[in-house]
């Protein structure tokens, strides 16, 4: 016992982070097996080569070849978001009937761990560690993740915002680390030079936003190396010519109809008021936190460098604006989209959020009363305890509708039945359930003929599935 104790003080991170991310993994899980499969989740589990509904030729995913075929056709029909889809793919590609939900259940739920995680990364490299920013991340990824549960639940809108978001924020952390720490990255030699850009091909092609903003802060990253008089490494330039070769052959998709260069003036005017209106709406949050810890930045710092140590420290905030940069231009060059839903928002507020985890670490905690820390974590630990069972409370009523729907599925089955009925139900009003009203994200519906009672019908092996 001695021993545990004596370790828990050494570790004091280490213990308080396990803790903080072992709890976020279990609510992750469970808020994963309380979701069902919806939409185009029935579709990306069998090669892609159509629009509508299966036909007789449709086949599932069941290896990586049917995968590479599969978004082969999807590049030229739909759109060029191959990276996503094909990770979703591959996920599902496992041969055991009906366990494919199980095995996204874990991905998913690692995958929004590691997404909290590479953003405090990203805050905190080379500063102190902070359990409480930790815990303060993954309480604003649950309150200001757009679209929450459509991004971070829904397979299909997961594999594209919070796994691509993953990736592009994975591949930029070199760049951050070499800034600050430029001979313990890796070594400036050709081999890292082809690796990073391979996979700046990889995670240029995860979204149409995305991609463009992470070859731009990969380029500032690469000038404020030359501001700064650091050695600017082979790596760094072939990482931004793959990221920006992967962003053209997503863009440059045949089937891609989500980039629209049909609009005059007037309609781009439009477009930039709509992106200013959910901006708004999005990150009216973040900017007062943002603020707020500005403010403490401010009075915790003042008086306290000379001339010399201020010009250090005001070049050492530049990442930070490097961060500001990349979410403005990710959100800005949507005017040129011809769809903007919420949730292409995500991978700014992302940005934003390692810009205030970036900020929080330069607040001098020592000028303030010791009391205030402690104070202000309970409070955030009280309104997020509050909601996360509010919420859950209201997926889990979604969970047990949808329970009696594979229910009557399985039954009819169990029967040699070649058609099933199900209760439909109406969605519910809770922003983190994918089954949310507002989100539109399609479920069963009562015509057999709906496309999502047809690709379910064919993944269960039944004719048709009626909803009643």
């Amino acid at each position: 016992m001695k021993k545990a104790v004596s370790f828990v003080k050494t570790h004091r991170f280490f213990t308080g982070a396990a803790a903080v991310v072992t709890f976020i993994f279990v609510i992750a899980l469970i808020h994963n097996f309380w979701t069902q499969f919806a939409s185009d989740d029935w579709c990306y589990m069998f090669v892609y080569d159509h629009f509508g509904n299966p036909n007789e030729n449709s086949r599932r995913v069941r290896n990586i070849f049917d995968v590479i075929v599969s978004m082969k056709n999807h590049w030229k029909i739909c759109n060029g978001r191959v990276v996503a889809h094909g990770l979703l793919q591959l996920v599902l590609t496992t041969s055991y009937p009906h366990f494919h939900k199980i095995v996204f259940n874990f991905v998913n739920a690692f995958m929004y761990v590691l997404l909290g995680l590479v953003i405090y990364r990203h805050a905190t490299y080379k500063k102190r560690d902070s359990v409480l920013l930790l815990a303060g991340i993954y309480i604003m990824m649950w309150f200001f993740l757009p679209q929450y549960g459509v991004t971070v639940m829904w397979a299909s809108a997961a594999a594209n915002y919070c796994w691509c978001t993953v990736i592009t924020l994975a591949y930029l952390l070199p760049y951050r680390m070499y800034a600050v720490n430029s001979g313990a990255v890796m070594k400036d030699s050709v081999k890292n030079a082809v690796v990073m850009g391979i996979l700046g091909l990889f995670s240029g092609c995860t979204n149409e936003n995305s991609g463009g903003a992470l070859a731009l802060m990969c380029i500032l990253f690469v000038l404020y190396y030359k501001l700064r008089g650091i050695k600017i490494p082979k790596w760094s330039v072939s990482g931004i010519i793959g990221v920006i070769i992967g962003a053209i052959v997503m863009i440059s998709a045949p089937g891609n109809y989500r980039i629209s260069s049909k609009a005059d003036f007037a309609e781009l005017m439009n477009r930039l008021q709509n992106v200013i209106d959910i901006s708004k709406q999005l990150l009216f949050g973040l900017l007062i936190i943002m603020c707020v810890i500005l403010f403490l930045v401010w009075i915790t710092n003042r008086g306290k460098h000379t001339d010399e140590t201020e010009k250090e420290h005001i070049s050492d905030c530049f990442p930070a604006v490097i961060y500001i940069i990349g979410a403005a231009a990710s959100i800005f060059v949507l005017i040129f989209a011809a769809m903007r839903p919420e949730r292409t928002w995500f991978i700014g507020v992302c940005l934003l959020m390692i810009t205030i985890g970036y900020f929080y670490m330069e607040i001098k905690f020592q000028s303030l009363p010791k009391y205030l820390p402690h104070v202000c974590a309970a409070a955030l630990a009280v309104v997020f305890t509050v909601s996360l069972y509010s919420e859950l409370s209201q997926i889990h009523v979604t969970h047990v509708k949808g329970q009696a729907q594979r229910a009557a599925i399985l039954t009819a089955l169990d029967e040699g039945k070649t058609e099933a009925t199900i209760q439909y139900y109406l969605h519910s009003e809770c922003k983190h359930d994918a089954a949310a009203r507002f989100y539109f994200v399609s479920y069963f519906n009562t015509s057999p003929d709906d496309w999502v009672n047809a690709w379910a019908a064919k993944y269960y092996g039944l004719d048709k599935i009626y909803g009643e």
